[in-house]
């Protein structure tokens, strides 16, 4: 990224779906495979799986250093 611009961090991203759901945005698509080539190949026949597009960075920074606070 740019310097000073804010990254998602996708490490806390599977706790603060549990959180709040609302703060992502995601679909349930069938599993992909990997290739040889190592690339992501699309299927239609897998088990499903949620793909999450977009999270709200702030919101869960927020509530995660909120409950850290709540701790000290």
């Amino acid at each position: 990224g740019l310097p000073g611009s804010s990254r998602p961090s996708w490490d806390l991203s599977a706790a603060a779906l549990l959180v709040n759901p609302n703060w992502f945005e995601s679909t349930v698509i069938s599993s992909p495979y990997i290739t040889d080539e190592l690339r992501w190949q699309p299927t239609t026949e897998r088990h499903p799986v949620r793909m999450v597009t977009y999270l709200n960075r702030d919101r869960i920074f927020s509530s995660f250093f909120a409950k850290l606070g709540a701790r000290a």
